[in-house]
């Protein structure tokens, strides 16, 4: 997943998610909102796909940690063998 900022002002732009469970070759617009449920200060990443209806939201934990959020912008809770947890990998 690759997170794209305007060059100029830095602000949000597009994205791109390639190989993943989600869909491969997913790719539309993001943006930040604030507040989830029992946090009103979180920071949440909106993806909205060019071709999906529906959002992806992403907790920002920090720098290098993102979780997984559903439609009520809720934690998803994994298991042993699945984790809704991605982390920053520099290539």
């Amino acid at each position: 997943m690759v997170l794209y900022a305007d060059p100029v002002t830095s602000k949000p732009a597009a994205f791109e998610i390639k190989g993943s469970i989600f869909k491969d070759g997913w790719q539309g617009k993001w943006s930040i909102i604030r507040g989830m449920p029992g946090n009103t200060n979180a920071t949440i990443f909106e993806l909205k796909p060019e071709n999906d209806g529906r959002s992806l939201f992403l907790l920002k934990a920090d720098e290098n940690v993102l979780f997984i959020l559903d439609q009520r912008k809720n934690l998803m809770v994994g298991n042993t063998n699945f984790s809704y947890t991605l982390n920053r990998v520099v290539l």
